[in-house]
């Protein structure tokens, strides 16, 4: 009736105790590493992005998750910067089941996309930086190194780089 061999069908996961993560519970050098921030920084970043409460995270079958704000972060930003795996990473740090803190992670991707993408990144951020085109077209041709010329806006004039 399923893929289970008989041998796994009774078997039980047990997973790392729960830790409770805060910045104030990682060591300097771990904050540095792991997040490439000092506890400092975090701490602001955190007020920034106005994470300092506890977050109710919706998960399968109407459950819901409890986490606090910094315990998302700090997950956040070490998955982001190392790349580890929702495992290794819960193994390492975190503790309890991955699946809990991949519903965590994309709470926090969507939470940072609904909070900063409208003003920042959409239209809005472009049509502030508009002014800043040419100077990207010619920061991007320097750092490639293989153009030595960049098309003008709107003219699509060829200008040779210095």
């Amino acid at each position: 009736m399923c893929d289970i061999p008989p041998e796994l069908d009774g078997f039980r996961f047990e997973y790392s105790e729960w830790r409770k993560r805060s910045i104030n519970t990682l060591k300097d050098y771990e904050a540095l590493t792991f997040c490439n921030f000092i506890k400092r920084e975090l701490r602001r970043i955190l007020n920034c992005f106005g994470l300092l409460r506890e977050i109710r995270v919706e998960c399968h079958a109407n459950n819901d998750y409890i986490f606090s704000g910094e315990a998302i972060l700090i997950y956040g930003l070490i998955k982001l910067t190392t790349g580890m795996e929702n495992d290794i990473l819960c193994h390492l740090f975190f503790g309890g089941a991955s699946r809990h803190w991949s519903s965590a992670y994309k709470w926090f991707l969507f939470y940072l996309y609904g909070r900063y993408y409208p003003n920042v990144l959409g239209v809005e951020g472009l049509v502030r930086e508009v002014v800043n085109f040419p100077y990207y077209a010619k920061t991007i041709c320097r750092r490639f190194n293989h153009e030595r010329y960049y098309l003008e806006n709107h003219t699509y004039e060829r200008i040779d780089m210095e």
